[in-house]
């Protein structure tokens, strides 16, 4: 333990306050590693979410407000107590986003002569997230934050690039995967068979938003099923946009082959019930969930984000879809349906090479820790 390392970080981790969730879990082993580990969760009442949940070290507060005002004062509020009555101590206030969080952060670290580190954990300097005039001026205000910060932590190559293109120092700059204990989808990996398969079930994982792009895959799958019908498709997820997903599966009429699975802590339980994965996604700083389907054996058609290209590649471990149309996304999936020798090879590619990138635990945890290095 490092009695020098403080952190209080500014998160929308729910789930780190849902009793003993994946994030949790990662959230416990994290503590170990430093002295004081607190983080504020963006949480509202109708969450029904607990206001704290501790175990040693770790503290979570949730800020169990009406408003998302009211979120950010109430944040502010508990961040400055923790601040003030620890003011023995050397912080590092960590926001998770150089957006939202960073106003809270940022506040916390001026007003109470703290360090202030940024994590990055999408790529939102990409092309195609700043069309919009709101989404011009949040990045302008993005990128300042991310000059003026102590250090930033990003989750891949491609998101260091995008910030190294505002201007910001890539001596501050730690890339670092969001960690995840692939162990059980290894297992699942292991067991999987790939002959004589039906109906070939097709899976996505993930929240149900825009930026997710699954409408997509929905009208992929469609123009697919038209073709075998022998085909399925799992949507596994919770998020705004799951009314108006179920509707396009009634436009196309193939709401009887397409199921919409709640989330569920067990993903290498949806993964081992599938046969390939499927992944549209406009911008992802890493994509976890690659590495994780990947690991299960699964075969993966994903656009170009993420870890694409650093850890899953082209033709090896399966398609990347490099273009917009959905046309090239239909072949895609048309070529999984009907060639059960590639998707056996791009399955096992997919096994052994997150076999051989597997480190343990111990490993990361110290990564982590070193992530905070430039500012210690």
């Amino acid at each position: 333990m490092n009695s020098e390392l403080n952190i209080l970080a500014i998160s929308y981790a729910k789930r780190a306050l849902q009793e003993g969730s994946r994030e949790q879990r990662r959230m416990i082993s994290y503590a170990q590693a430093v002295d004081d580990y607190r983080i504020i969760v963006f949480t509202k009442k109708k969450d029904n979410l607990p206001e704290i949940y501790k175990k040693e070290n770790l503290t979570v507060y949730g800020t169990n407000t009406r408003t998302r005002v009211g979120m950010l004062l109430k944040a502010y509020t508990i961040g400055k107590k923790i601040l003030e009555e620890r003011k023995q101590k050397n912080w590092v206030v960590s926001s998770q986003d150089p957006f939202i969080t960073s106003i809270v952060g940022r506040m916390l670290a001026r007003a109470k002569s703290a360090t202030h580190h940024v994590q990055v954990h999408g790529d939102p300097f990409s092309v195609k997230q700043t069309k919009s005039l709101w989404k011009r001026i949040w990045n302008i205000y993005a990128a300042y934050i991310l000059r003026h910060s102590a250090a930033v932590r990003v989750v891949s190559q491609r998101a260091k690039k995008s910030i190294v293109s505002l201007g910001v120092d890539a001596s501050k700059i730690t890339v670092l995967p969001i960690a995840e204990d692939v162990r059980p989808f290894l297992e699942v990996g292991a067991k999987r068979r790939y002959e004589n398969v039906t109906p070939v079930t097709f899976l996505y994982v993930g929240r149900l938003s825009s930026e997710k792009n699954i409408a997509r895959i929905i009208r992929s799958f469609a123009e697919v099923y038209i073709m075998n019908k022998n085909i399925r498709l799992h949507i596994v997820g919770e998020g705004k946009c799951r009314q108006s997903l179920q509707d396009l599966t009634k436009k196309y009429h193939i709401e009887e082959v397409v199921t919409f699975v709640p989330w569920s802590d067990d993903v290498p339980k949806c993964m081992s019930g599938a046969d390939v994965f499927t992944f549209a996604s406009l911008h992802e700083g890493y994509g976890l969930v690659l590495i994780e389907a990947m690991a299960s054996g699964l075969p993966v058609v994903t656009t170009d984000v993420g870890c694409v290209g650093e850890v899953l590649i082209d033709n090896q471990h399966g398609i990347v879809v490099s273009d917009d149309t959905d046309e090239s996304y239909i072949q895609a999936l048309h070529k999984m349906v009907t060639n059960e020798a590639k998707r056996k090879e791009y399955g096992q590619n997919g096994y052994q090479t997150i076999k051989k990138l597997n480190q343990s635990q111990e490993i990361y945890i110290q990564k982590w820790k070193d992530s905070f290095k430039v500012i210690r």
